[in-house]
Order: structure tokens, then sequence, then C-alpha cells
């Protein structure tokens, strides 16, 4: 069983992360020191991790985003659950998947953003009906890693 008291996330839609990096931990810090947060819609490149330092906190950011920077997911997590990090599944530039060891129990946090409307409706469907069919089988899979 797990006590959710032991570890606190948020979600944030940032629009760009680029330069705000710093910011961004410095919010979560004060937001009742959160834990973990998925990160929606920035703009950093390809697929990767890497250590953000706040004031007081340290966070690590894993993300997978697109080549042209322009669109992408992540996940900060705070410094003293890094260890506790089972696995990282970066899916696409619109699913990420980081699996959290909470006391005995593997969370597993799933971090989305679905695809936007844009002029052309075709390509709209098709994007919606790949990202749903895509997470439907991601979240139907026990466990997710």
């Amino acid at each position: 069983m797990i006590n959710f008291d032991q570890i606190k996330g948020c979600t944030h839609n940032v629009g760009t992360i680029c330069g705000k990096s710093r910011e961004v931990v410095e919010m979560l810090s004060r937001r009742a020191s959160v834990d973990l947060c998925c990160i929606q819609n920035f703009r950093w490149r390809e697929v990767s991790a890497r250590m953000i330092n706040g004031k007081d906190r340290m966070y690590k950011f894993f993300w997978v985003g697109k080549p042209d920077d322009t669109s992408g997911v992540g996940i900060l997590l705070k410094k003293k659950w890094v260890e506790q990090v089972v696995d990282v599944n970066q899916v696409n530039d619109r699913i990420i998947v980081i699996n959290v060891l909470v006391g005995s129990t593997v969370v597993s946090v799933v971090c989305v953003y679905a695809p936007q409307l844009d002029e052309n409706t075709k390509k709209l469907i098709s994007s919606l009906t790949n990202f749903w069919s895509l997470f439907l089988s991601l979240i139907r899979r026990k466990p997710l890693f």
C-alpha cells in the first residue's frame, strides 16, 4: 500500500522552458515542496535528462521533444527521489512514463500532451487517432514498466 503523503506532484504547461528552468524549479519549491511535476508543451530537442538547480532545491528533468523544437513532455523529479527511479520510458514527444519506487510500491507517472488543433483537419484527426491508440495501449499494460 502506498502512502501518497510521501510524494507530492503537479502538472504545468510552460509553453517554453528555455531560459526558465530555474524559475520552474523555484516555483515547485514554493508550492508545498512538490516532488515531481509533469511538464507539457515545452520546446527542448530530442531525448535526455539533466539536473536543474534552484536556490535551495535540485530536480532532475527527464524529457523527450521533437528535433524541430515544436513540442515535448517531461517530468521534473526532486533530487531525493532520483535514486528511486526504476525506469524511464520516453515514448515520443507527447508521452513519457517514469516509474518511481515509493516505499515498497512502484508508482508509474504518465505525462501526456495531446495534439492541438491546427489548420489541417485530416492531419489533426490522424495525429489524435495515433496519439490515443498509443496512449491507451500504454496504460493497458500492467505494470507500465
